[in-house]
């Protein structure tokens, strides 16, 4: 099995003469033939069929969002023995483009990439034979080769307004039976998932800091699963990254279900006379403007009960702390999906928690109504991807844990920046 994140997960296994690979998690990427893009729910089938010096590469890739049909390609190849750590090379990082800004991205408008016909020149082709997807491959389609033209091939690349709106074969990525799923990211840190939001965990001799807490209908089951994480210590801290409720759902239960030593210490040495409360429940922490939206004016009904407001909020800039032995960074980004977002920066396990400002999952929900606008959503991106370090070709390093879906790494949150930015 090879589990490297630019080989995605394979397994293989060989009968007789024949090796062959199943490939998951594949990065999101592009059918370099055509130009057909790929998801990351594709899955990738290889066959290495050996005949003495020469092999035969037979490789199907099916891809449940992009292609009608697996895509089937073969090759033929020939064994040598020179340069056989030729593969090898180095990979630095490097500024690729003097003066150009990181969020601004080369594009075509549509009808206009001159690269479309490529794949049609290069094989003596009508455009329509290219385009076509998996009807080309029945005789009757040659009826309409013969007719079209190359205005109606070009329409099969446009988007529409009109017919039944089309719905997406991608496989939903996120559990609904019930239950948490925990899995270990990096370092210290765990991921919840199965409650809405994601949850991160971080876990250590001091106790539990909690990023999110999710939509709260499976709250007790979220406790349970950090209580069994974290053993006999506390659930100290509880970070929301915005208001939004599949992040905040459970503050109620999992602030009841923990404790703050600090705040004990801090009582008796001020001298105070009533400590009875003191350190009841998780500290809850957030920028200032998260404590705005779950609470009102007095006299209106909050839409969020009092015991899951933050009670340690800041301004701008940044709240840090030093927890089980390592820093935590909490990051304002103004006007992003809300006036309140923040990401989680665990910089010793080199793991960042991002909340909805990427996501795996949806297209970016922009909340103009409480502050969020695309320009403050890009600014986001790119403060996130200043902290990340790949290990290989934009991979690796850095782990990113979104708001919903996988984890990722820097390539994904440029290609989220790329797709769903402002590309001019």
């Amino acid at each position: 099995m090879r589990n490297t994140p630019f080989l995605a997960f394979s397994t293989g296994k060989f009968d007789g003469n024949v090796l062959t690979v199943y490939t998951t998690h594949l990065k999101r990427n592009y059918i370099r033939t055509n130009g057909v893009a790929m998801s990351d729910q594709a899955t990738l089938v290889e066959h290495f069929i050996r005949h003495g010096d020469r092999t035969t590469y037979v490789t199907v890739l099916t891809d449940p969002v992009y292609f009608t049909e697996p895509l089937v390609r073969n090759s033929d190849m020939r064994r040598s023995v020179r340069n056989p750590e030729a593969w090898l090379y180095a990979c630095e990082d490097g500024e690729q483009i003097v003066g150009r800004p990181d969020d601004q991205v080369p594009n075509y408008l549509f009808g206009q990439n001159p690269f479309l016909r490529e794949h049609a020149d290069k094989n003596h082709i009508p455009l329509l034979a290219s385009l076509g997807g998996a009807d080309t491959m029945y005789p009757e389609y040659i009826s309409k080769v013969k007719s079209a033209t190359d205005a109606e091939a070009l329409a099969r690349t446009r988007p529409t307004v009109t017919g039944p709106p089309i719905t997406s074969r991608a496989v939903d990525p996120e559990p609904h039976d019930g239950d948490i799923h925990v899995w270990p990211v990096q370092g210290n840190l765990y991921l919840l998932i199965g409650d809405g939001g994601n949850i991160a965990v971080q876990v250590g001799e001091n106790g539990a800091l909690v990023v999110d807490t999710g939509s709260g209908k499976l709250a007790d089951k979220v406790v349970a699963a950090i209580k069994k994480l974290v053993g006999d210590k506390p659930i100290q801290y509880v970070v929301n990254t915005s208001f939004r409720p599949e992040h905040t759902g459970g503050n109620v239960k999992v602030h009841q279900a923990g404790s703050d030593p600090s705040l004990i210490g801090s009582f008796f040495s001020s001298g105070a006379q009533s400590f009875s409360d003191a350190g009841v429940g998780a500290t809850v922490i957030a920028h200032n403007n998260v404590l705005n939206r779950m609470s009102v004016p007095t006299g209106q009904v909050a839409p969020t009960p009092s015991e899951g407001w933050p009670s340690d909020t800041f301004l701008q800039g940044r709240r840090r702390k030093y927890y089980n032995d390592e820093a935590v960074e909490i990051l304002w980004t103004p006007n992003a999906v809300t006036d309140g977002d923040t990401f989680v920066h665990f910089r010793r396990s080199d793991v960042i928690v991002t909340g909805d400002l990427f996501t795996t999952t949806q297209y970016p929900v922009i909340d103009t109504k409480n502050g969020g606008s695309l320009q403050g959503l890009i600014a986001a991106l790119n403060h996130i991807l200043d902290r990340t370090v790949y290990k290989h070709q934009g991979e690796g390093g850095t782990l990113i844990i979104p708001g919903h879906g996988r984890i990722c790494d820097e390539f994904d949150v440029a290609e989220y920046r790329d797709t769903h930015g402002d590309n001019g």
